[in-house]
């Protein structure tokens, strides 16, 4: 039965150069893009803001902070 080493057969032959380049471009390529929001995106958001205020209605925010996305789930008030 063959047997195959996977990445291990490969690192002898890899400089810490690109060792670095490759643990940098990994980096680059898990990074998220912060959204851009419109002033039309922004007022329909205000908008529904405001409403649930008014009605006592609980969010779910998402926020973009520090290159990833988080949950906020509560109510304004």
């Amino acid at each position: 039965m063959l047997r195959d080493r996977g990445n291990i057969k490969w690192q002898g032959m890899f400089l810490p150069e690109h060792v670095k380049l490759l643990v940098e471009y990994n980096q680059v390529q898990k990074k998220k893009q912060r959204p851009v929001l419109d002033e039309q995106q922004m007022e329909l958001i205000q908008e529904t803001i405001y409403q649930g205020m008014e009605e006592g209605r609980s969010f779910c925010f998402t926020y973009f902070h520090n290159d990833d996305y988080h949950l906020l789930i509560g109510k304004v008030h």
